[in-house]
């Protein structure tokens, strides 16, 4: 018996070695995401944090329900994939699912593939608004590609449920706009690049203009450092991502050979979940020890000697490593300002 199953599991291998690749980027991307979420789940629970935070406790709940709904995708694609092994192994033991309930199942994993979208591009743009201390325009700007991504979504579930669900022989293979060769496709995932693209290039504005308020007047302290490196990481996995939306969208137009498309589209849905999670752990793990929210006011004060002034500005920062603590914090240094450079003095 064992060796019949050694016999049909390299011969599947054999016929089918893009449904094994998939599956091993599928274990290992899963793998990753599972001890990521679980890395985020500590970080954001330490020191009683969610008593303090309804940030925090927005990021719980989107992590969360990412993870769950990835977690039950994933249950039930592999049911999928099993029945339909044991059918192979035994074609007479009537275990191969009827065409109906497989139907279900793909139906199902296909709105929770969506909603992730969704989730991960309403993530990303919450990321950008606060670091844009939700400037009203940022806001609105980043709210419409969001209702364009979710329209996006909606309507192509919408078009391709109903012919899923009423299907007697399985699910038709293009019934999905994210198929191979399906002028769709640019409609369901252009909004979602859109969105994507445009959250990360708005923190790689901040991080920008904020490296040079933050070195020019604070220097290089610790803290200013460690905003870059926040910052950085933010738009760097933020492109990185983008990346893969647009390796994902130039394989169903058969851009790349085709094992790409069948790869990609069986990891893309956790890959999704993924990334917002590590945007969580980036902003919260490395926070200083005094948040930085919304406006860091610098009191340069000067000396007391003759004719040495006293010197208030105020250097107008966003929130850099989480919005998590709802405070003003302040940041002084002292100075030596020599009357000669004072524009007022000169006069």
């Amino acid at each position: 018996m064992s060796d019949s199953v050694a016999g049909l599991l390299l011969e599947l291998y054999e016929t089918d070695r893009t449904t094994a690749y998939s599956n091993l980027l599928v274990g290992f991307v899963f793998g990753a995401y599972v001890i990521l979420y679980g890395t985020s789940l500590y970080i954001l629970l330490r020191n009683d944090g969610m008593v303090r935070s309804v940030p925090r406790l927005f990021m719980l709940v989107v992590s969360t329900a990412t993870f769950a709904l990835g977690l039950i995708a994933l249950v039930l694609e592999t049911s999928l994939a099993f029945q339909q092994f044991a059918h192979q192994l035994s074609p007479s033991s009537g275990s191969l699912w009827s065409p109906r309930r497989t139907n279900v199942v793909v139906a199902v994993c296909a709105t929770i593939t969506y909603f992730v979208f969704i989730l991960t591009d309403l993530v990303c743009a919450w990321r950008a608004a606060v670091l844009w201390n939700y400037d009203r325009r940022v806001v609105a700007v980043l709210a419409l590609f969001i209702l364009g991504s979710t329209v996006a979504a909606g309507s192509d579930l919408g078009l391709c449920l109903p012919t899923v669900l009423k299907s007697s022989n399985g699910p038709p293979q293009s019934a999905s706009g994210m198929t191979i060769g399906n002028p769709r496709a640019m409609i369901m995932i252009g909004p979602t690049l859109a969105t994507n693209f445009l959250s990360t290039s708005l923190i790689g504005i901040q991080l920008w203009c904020k490296r040079r308020v933050l070195f020019s007047y604070l220097s290089r302290s610790s803290a200013a450092i460690k905003a870059e490196k926040v910052l950085a990481m933010l738009v760097e996995s933020g492109f990185a991502y983008c990346c893969i939306w647009i390796l994902y969208l130039i394989s169903i137009y058969r851009v790349l050979p085709d094992p790409w498309f069948a790869v990609m589209n069986a990891s893309l849905l956790y890959i999704s979940g993924l990334y917002p999670t590590i945007i969580i752990i980036f902003v919260v793990s490395r926070k200083s020890p005094t948040f930085t929210i919304t406006e860091q006011r610098a009191s340069v004060h000067f000396s007391n000697r003759p004719r040495f002034a006293t010197v208030e500005m105020r250097i107008p920062t966003s929130t850099i490593y989480s919005d998590c603590e709802e405070a003003h914090t302040d940041s002084e240094m002292t100075v030596l300002h020599s009357p000669s450079l004072h524009p007022r003095d000169k006069q």
